[in-house]
């Protein structure tokens, strides 16, 4: 008699990997939310770092870096909380040659989708150059829908 082993099945693996994971900007959000709780009390002063320092190591750890936006990007702590969140990069623009040139200076803002079919709504401002704007767009949008474990 021939021992079997069961092997499981490829979509309930997937699905059991996932089910702690959920896209960064919600986990961006939630950590906001846990820093508006601690801010407004003197006893947790502490936690409040420790929550603000959460958010900066999620954003330097799945944020883009490099690819033109060569300082890596920052999260506005003063003007984001759990319903808009607001970040800051320098793209790095180079001319037709391969040559170094100018920097642009951008900002991201995330919000709830205004329609059940997106989840959420990236707005990029900053000057144009190259059709930047696109390409940013289309770099944060992605990494802000990476799933990530909570």
């Amino acid at each position: 008699m021939t021992n079997l082993t069961t092997i499981p099945d490829v979509g309930e693996v997937i699905m059991q990997n996932n089910k702690d994971r959920v896209p960064l900007y919600q986990l961006l959000a939630q950590k906001f939310q846990e820093y508006a709780v601690h801010k407004d009390s003197d006893n947790e002063v502490q936690e409040t770092l420790n929550v603000n320092n959460d958010i900066e190591e999620l954003v330097y750890q799945y944020m883009p870096a490099g690819n033109g936006v060569d300082y890596g990007t920052r999260i506005d702590l003063d003007f984001s909380d759990e319903t808009l969140l607001i970040f800051n990069a320098q793209f790095h623009h180079y001319d037709n040659d391969g040559n170094p040139g100018d920097w642009t200076s951008h900002t991201i803002t995330v919000s709830p989708a205004r329609s059940l079919v997106k989840d959420i709504e990236v707005s990029v401002t900053g000057e144009d150059r190259d059709e930047v704007i696109f390409y940013l767009y289309n770099l944060f949008y992605d990494a802000l829908m990476t799933k990530v474990a909570v």
